[in-house]
């Protein structure tokens, strides 16, 4: 039972470490936060820091793995379940809903930052590149698992559609961390009912879901 219990706080402590140093990122900037600042935010040293990561750049980057992976489960989830049109709608709805609407302001301007920093530095281009590639590959999973369900109007590209999803999340990111007044709940619910009516099949009444009519 010990090297379970090890390795479950070993995995608390770096959750905790990941969760200090994002919010450090959001407030001061990448480039801008030290190691010591992380610390600080955790209430440890920074050696017990340095005893999981070997520096920022190494939390930095273990911070997107795991924002991937647990975006990747969702949508292997939802691409496993019986309604792939819902599923999704339901896996953007959760971004939006995941917190109230300042603290989603909040982390998105983190998120610009972080972008800016990316332009500047080649590993850290590399990262978020690799981060957003691997969201759009599982993006166009669901969407392949939806026009062969009939969900979808056929004949749509699962790479261009996944790329329109994740440039439309891209830029409500900018949007909320740039425009004044838009992280109100009513702008944020129409985005939602807005983006499922984009492509996907509306079911044809007292039929299944593959039986839709027209595109929304």
């Amino acid at each position: 039972m010990a090297p379970k219990l090890a390795d479950s706080y070993t995995d608390l402590r770096k959750e905790q470490i990941l969760e200090a140093a994002w919010e450090c990122f959001v407030e001061k900037g990448y480039r801008e936060t030290t190691m010591r600042e992380i610390a600080r935010r955790l209430k440890a040293s920074t050696g017990v820091i340095y005893t999981y990561f070997q520096g920022k750049d190494e939390v930095l980057e273990a911070i997107l793995a795991d924002s991937l992976r647990r975006n990747r489960r969702r949508f292997d989830d939802a691409g496993r379940g019986a309604a792939s049109a819902g599923a999704i709608r339901e896996l953007f709805a959760s971004y939006l809903d995941c917190c109230p609407p300042e603290v989603l302001k909040r982390s998105a301007r983190g998120d610009i930052g972080l972008w800016a920093e990316a332009l500047k530095q080649k590993r850290l281009g590399r990262m978020v590149g690799s981060y957003l590639a691997g969201l759009r590959e599982s993006i166009a999973g669901i969407v392949r698992v939806s026009l062969e369900r009939g969900q979808m109007p056929e004949g749509m590209d699962p790479e261009l559609v996944a790329g329109f999803y994740l440039a439309f999340y891209l830029g409500l990111e900018l949007e909320l961390a740039l425009v004044e007044g838009l992280d109100c709940p009513e702008y944020l619910e129409g985005l939602k009912k807005l983006f499922y009516r984009l492509h996907w099949k509306e079911p044809a009444e007292g039929k299944g879901e593959k039986h839709g009519q027209g595109s929304r």
